[in-house]
């Protein structure tokens, strides 16, 4: 959604003293229910993944004892929803806070998931690489895990026209001619 600095030193406000680089608004739920959606800020921090309260305030939910921030050690895993443009669910390794159980948040309603996953890679890559001095690449795959609450969540999309095909490059969706090839191919060959 937004790298606005002013609007990030508001959220910021509500975390700790990490510095963010990046947020989105999304619906937030532990596992694959969408029975209980939390509408929140997901920011991205130095060290951790934040959550902040659509009114500002820390993430707390219903409970008092609901963390409002996960850290990127406790990520190993994120899966991309296939057939839909703007869920994630991030896996979590066994960690000791009851909350994460079954070890799965699923963050719905991106405007931007693309986006907000290739800084959550660059963030998780970096953090990794400062604490244990090894360069990975966080596990990202894809999968079809639609659920009808998500699909309402979601922008409408609008279909290409007679003779275009829908293309999509860094998030961004276009419409082409049906009949355009790439240049660029044929000039290399």
């Amino acid at each position: 959604m937004s790298t606005d600095p002013l609007a990030l030193v508001a959220i910021q406000r509500c975390t700790s003293d990490d510095t963010l680089v990046y947020f989105e608004a999304a619906e937030i739920s532990s596992g694959y229910d969408q029975s209980d959606p939390r509408r929140t800020f997901v920011a991205i921090g130095r060290k951790s993944l934040h959550l902040v309260a659509r009114s500002l305030q820390p993430w707390l939910g219903t409970k008092r004892d609901v963390p409002s921030h996960i850290p990127y050690t406790s990520i190993a895993r994120v899966v991309e929803d296939a057939s839909s443009i703007g869920v994630l669910v991030l896996h979590l390794k066994d960690t000791s806070d009851p909350f994460w159980r079954p070890f799965q948040v699923t963050l719905s309603g991106f405007q931007h998931r693309t986006r907000f996953l290739m800084h959550l890679r660059a963030a998780w890559e970096t953090d990794d690489l400062l604490k244990l001095g090894v360069v990975r690449e966080l596990p990202v795959t894809s999968e079809a895990i639609s659920h009808d609450s998500w699909s309402r969540a979601l922008p409408p999309q609008i279909l290409p026209f007679k003779g275009y095909k829908r293309c999509v490059l860094d998030g961004y969706s276009f419409f082409m001619r049906n009949s355009f090839s790439s240049a660029g191919a044929r000039m290399h060959s």
